[in-house]
């Protein structure tokens, strides 16, 4: 019973992060050009493609740095 409750949450959990386009992260301070950031991983990208849980892999490394040096 408790593998099943356990099965059900971490499939909502994957399809709730999981969209089908990729997401990335910035800072507020990041530069801008033409519609698009700078993201984390170093790629300027739409500004429409940026959440606080980011799918790219390198943008979560990063924010995951950055939350480990932030008090």
């Amino acid at each position: 019973m408790y593998f099943e409750i356990a099965v059900a949450v971490a499939r909502a959990e994957a399809a709730r992060i999981a969209p089908a386009v990729e997401t990335h992260w910035n800072t507020y301070d990041a530069p801008r050009s033409r519609g698009e950031q700078l993201a984390a991983c170093g790629s300027y990208v739409s500004l429409r493609c940026f959440s606080p849980e980011p799918t790219c892999p390198a943008c979560r490394q990063q924010q995951a740095v950055y939350n480990a040096m932030t008090f």
